[in-house]
């Protein structure tokens, strides 16, 4: 039998049930980890004895003095070898003492040597135990970089045996994304980061989580990344902290690491995947997740995915006993395998020893309305687990952050998401035991200021037992000082605002709320997007008067409610003081920037009505409120900047064009602009001068004698036969008046066409876009070509963002033959169906897609190869040919 001894002397006072100010813990990662003889030397109080040297052990009696240390009513202690006659915890480590490894038994003793008996099967069990007596005593270790220890008496434990409520309990920090842990986990060997790392596990371990995992990125040396993550998991081992990486199968998106080279044939894959999976698990790793689709919105034919697991999942097994492999079940719902089932679903083909995580994004909970990934809600993943095999392993892996400008990156508050993991924990709870069985949960995160350390630390205590939102800001409360009660209780309410908004009256709301990326804006226009983008200044502006009215009524009118709701929530928030608990100024600052975000959203939407209204200078002054906003939300930035953030300001906030990521950026680079306030500024401004300044419009004289306007649905990619490819190219042309001039409608009449834009839709050209096409009517069809035809591409708020270059431009349209020129047009119906040949240079839209979308060159250019069916291992031609069928409809004006 191993034991340990944890010997603890209270001074004979009486432990006060009143809870004092906050204190912070003393740094555990010094000497104090060593054992110290020297406990005569040191005033009554905690000794610890320890008589084993598993690191899990050790670390948390270092913990457990240096928590009773900063109680008033303990007067300290050491980590001692020999025990004493005083207050003692007694650690004894036995197996078969208990139904699990990582429970334990807490008994208070009520004869002998008072104190309090810890009994586990395991040392990480016994770890475990006597995390909870640290926590109980008022321990808070919120964020791996930050402490607290709020003064709790020691409670009298009655000798239940303690279970977690899951097995498998942490965080996949998603390292795709620039947040700290791609550095330090990516690059442990530059500067602090190895330290970091240690104390990353280190907050793990007190938080009584055991699975990290990451992505692996393809950026990654593995000459120098594995026999540095070799040292990492040997650590996280002595914690009980099971390690795992995600790797792709064929997936090109930002940066993932793929096991398969670009063009493999079937024997060649295989291989890729066993020398692959090789590399990786020479690190130590004890877990590996696949990312089974070449992105979240595109994919490999289905038997090839299922070979793939198959090879992948048999290797694991022959030569990688000791890990266990998982597939990441996506949540796209528009992504269909070749039996109309869900895609992301095929893993319940694959052997059963395949893990599963069973993801969903965002705040989004398993029941709710979720209007992402082209799904209405997420009740398909509860399908997957409904659906999977008793043996198969689960793990419930929703978000606390998504970044990309949805969340903390704004930033946004989000306290829905402490609610919605309550729910889908409560949700999970419930389900009968028939079926699949979830014994996990990871969550997915990726980033933790702005309060979003809250979600996760709230985790940390509801993956191990059952605790509620609330019930956890209750207990957190003293973390904010003597108004601690009345900070939750604005969190509680804002809570409450948000669910009522977001998951009863409107889900849609969010997008308001949330910034947006130009891949949104373009994605929205491609109908590729993980999350629609806000609806678009221009769109509302061109709304006819009922739909304005329908729109205003749903959207504008119920933000500009919510706006008043969250501002009487934020009247209960203590006002600012000096000396306050630097969390209660993150706190202030971060709910103070949720009202900022809906005033900002009310004001630029309520200038549409001025726009609409021919209203120039009631817009500027909305636009200059807006602007007002705007400022004061750099302001806040700033401070917070200077006075909160955990970690460097080069890892968080600034240029980081070291990075193994896609983005050279740190996650919070665009808050310190807040880039996603001031591009909306922008973007309103541009509306405003796009409304009320067409002087410039116009086509050259002599004006065509019959114009035509075609957009959207009316041009279609027919060449090459991809609905991806005519989704992507197609909606990449912008909406064109076609400007026809003939001498006359028959066979050897000569003639030309001006091609114009129309972004603003007044059926006039826009300023300097005019190309004239030279033409001839030969077999009843007009002909007419030009050397180049360059189109503004655009995103839905229609920002420039590249430019179309299409090379020897040749448009055919058939031409009816009946009616007469009149007074100089052609009439209506006079121009037919037709097309648009020429050839595209590939250069302008693959880098304008590498600038503005977070995938790489080689990701672009092997989607545009399949697009047009092209060996994967040629380079890209410089041009590509492209038909466009293009139908004209009825004319217009001139």
């Amino acid at each position: 039998m191993r034991y340990v001894l944890v010997l603890a002397s209270l001074a004979l006072v009486a432990c006060s049930e009143d809870v004092p100010e906050m204190t912070a813990a003393a740094d555990t990662a010094t000497d104090s980890d060593q054992p110290n003889d020297a406990a005569g030397e040191l005033p009554v109080g905690l000794e610890v004895v320890v008589v084993t040297e598993h690191p899990g052990l050790l670390a948390a009696a270092a913990d457990l003095v240096d928590v009773a240390a900063t109680q008033p009513a303990w007067a300290g202690g050491a980590v001692v070898s020999e025990p004493g006659d005083r207050y003692a915890v007694v650690v004894t480590v036995a197996a078969g003492s208990g139904p699990d490894d990582q429970g334990y038994r807490l008994t208070t003793r009520a004869s002998g040597l008072p104190g309090v008996e810890v009994v586990a099967n395991t040392p990480v069990g016994a770890m475990n135990g006597l995390y909870q007596i640290a926590q109980d005593l008022g321990a808070l270790w919120i964020h791996p970089e930050e402490e607290h220890v709020v003064a709790r008496p020691m409670p009298t434990y009655p000798g239940d045996w303690t279970t977690p409520r899951y097995d498998r309990r942490g965080f996949h920090e998603h390292t795709q994304h620039p947040i700290p842990m791609s550095d330090y986990l990516l690059r442990p060997t530059v500067g602090d980061h190895r330290e970091r790392v240690s104390r990353y596990l280190r907050w793990m371990a007190r938080n009584r989580q055991n699975v990290l995992f990451f992505h692996a990125l393809k950026t990654l040396d593995l000459t120098t990344w594995v026999p540095a993550m070799k040292a990492i998991t040997a650590e996280a081992a002595g914690y009980g902290i099971d390690m795992g990486a995600v790797i792709g199968f064929a997936d090109e998106q930002q940066h993932a690491f793929k096991l398969i080279e670009t063009g493999a044939t079937a024997d060649e894959a295989d291989e890729d995947i066993r020398a692959g999976l090789d590399a990786v698990l020479a690190s130590g790793l004890q877990l590996i997740g696949f990312q089974i689709g070449t992105s979240e919105f595109t994919k490999p034919a289905d038997a090839e995915v299922l070979r793939w697991l198959d090879v992948a999942t048999s290797h694991v097994r022959d030569a990688h006993p000791g890990v266990r492999p998982y597939a990441w079940i996506h949540i796209t719902c528009s992504l269909l395998a070749e039996d109309g089932g869900k895609f992301f679903h095929l893993p319940l083909q694959a052997d059963s020893s395949l893990g599963a995580f069973v993801h969903t994004t965002m705040f989004y909970t398993l029941s709710d309305p979720a209007p992402v990934y082209d799904c209405e809600d997420f009740t398909h993943q509860v399908a997957f687990i409904d659906a999977a095999e008793a043996d198969r392993e689960l793990v419930f892996f929703p978000e606390t952050a998504w970044w990309l400008g949805f969340d903390n990156n704004v930033p946004l508050v989000l306290p829905i998401t402490g609610l919605s993991r309550e729910r889908d924990m409560a949700t999970l709870d419930a389900r009968p035991d028939d079926g699949g069985r979830v014994t996990g949960h990871v969550t997915f995160t990726s980033g933790r200021e702005w309060t979003y350390w809250q979600y996760d630390h709230f985790l940390t205590r509801a993956t191990w037992r059952t605790e509620t939102w609330e019930q956890y800001l209750d207990a957190t409360a003293p973390l904010f000082g003597s108004k601690g009660a009345a900070a939750a209780g604005v969190v509680k309410a804002v809570t409450a605002l948000q669910e009522k908004l977001l998951y009863q009256d409107n889900p849609e709301a969010i997008f308001y709320l949330a910034g947006e990326l130009t891949q949104d804006e373009v994605g929205a226009q491609i109908g590729i997007l993980a999350r629609r983008p806000k609806i678009a200044f221009k769109d509302v502006w061109e709304y006819d008067k009922a739909t304005y009215d329908a729109w205003k009524i749903r959207d504008l009118d119920r933000l500009t409610q919510f706006r008043a709701e969250v501002a009487a929530a934020l009247d209960g928030m203590p006002p600012a003081a000096d000396g306050e608990p630097t969390l209660l100024t993150e706190l202030r600052r971060s709910y103070t920037l949720l009202l900022d975000r809906v005033a900002h959203t009310v004001v630029l939407y309520g200038a549409i009505g001025d726009i609409r209204a021919k209203d120039r200078p009631a817009a500027d002054a909305k636009l200059a409120e807006a602007r007002a906003i705007t400022e004061e939300v750099k302001a806040i930035v700033a401070a917070t900047e200077s006075e909160i953030y955990r970690d460097p300001l080069n890892i968080l906030a600034e240029p980081k064009p070291e990075t193994l990521t896609a983005y050279p950026i740190g996650y919070l680079a665009e808050t310190r602009t807040a880039f996603f306030w001031s591009r909306r500024d922008d973007q309103l401004a541009d509306l405003i001068d796009l409304a009320f300044a067409a002087d410039d419009e116009g086509w050259p004289e002599p004006a065509p004698q019959s114009v035509y306007r075609t957009e959207g649905e009316a041009v279609l990619l027919t060449k090459p036969a991809s609905e991806l490819g005519s989704s992507i190219l197609a909606s990449f042309i912008p909406p064109l008046l076609l400007g026809v001039t003939l001498d006359a409608v028959t066979d050897g009449a000569k003639g030309h066409m001006d091609i114009g834009e129309d972004a603003n839709g007044n059926e006039l050209p826009d300023g300097a876009t005019v190309t004239r096409f030279e033409g001839s009517v030969a077999a009843g069809r007009l002909d007419a070509a030009a050397e180049r035809l360059e189109l503004d591409v655009r995103d839905s708020s229609s920002k420039v963002i590249a430019t179309m270059v299409l090379v020897a431009p040749r448009f055919s349209f058939a031409l009816d033959g009946s009616g007469k020129l009149g007074s100089g047009k052609l009439g209506s119906g006079k121009l037919g169906a037709g097309e648009l040949a020429a050839d595209f240079e590939t250069k302008p839209l693959i880098d304008a897609v590498i600038a503005n979308a977070g995938i790489d060159r080689a990701g672009i250019e092997s989607l545009v190869k399949s697009i047009f069916e092209l060996p994967a291992e040629e380079p890209l031609p410089a041009l590509l040919p492209v038909i466009f069928a293009v139908d004209p409809g009825a004319p217009v004006d001139p």
